[in-house]
């Protein structure tokens, strides 16, 4: 699923998980940077990111849209992937 470098992967997400508290993430100022269209997508039954942190997101993001998942958790395999795609493909048109 992940590919050859799969070992390397699962330790840079661990070294991500154990380091989160110690990243400030993206300012404002940094999100008011970004100057192509942006697609934030949130599943209906995340627990792991919120509305509320995706719509703060959105307001920085001049040139974004925010769409809900129905059916889906934070992890893509427990997400409505034909509903992923089908947003995927009417964004990028």
């Amino acid at each position: 699923r992940h590919g050859d470098r799969w070992k390397h992967l699962l330790r840079s997400t661990a070294h991500m998980m154990r380091n989160l508290e110690k990243l400030d993430g993206l300012s404002p100022e940094d999100l008011e940077t970004v100057v192509i269209p942006v697609c934030l997508m949130l599943g209906d039954q995340d627990r792991m990111v919120g509305i509320e942190e995706t719509q703060l997101a959105h307001r920085y993001l001049h040139h974004s849209v925010v769409k809900t998942i129905t059916h889906s958790k934070h992890d893509l395999d427990k997400a409505n992937l034909k509903e992923i795609s089908s947003i995927m493909e009417d964004f990028l048109i």
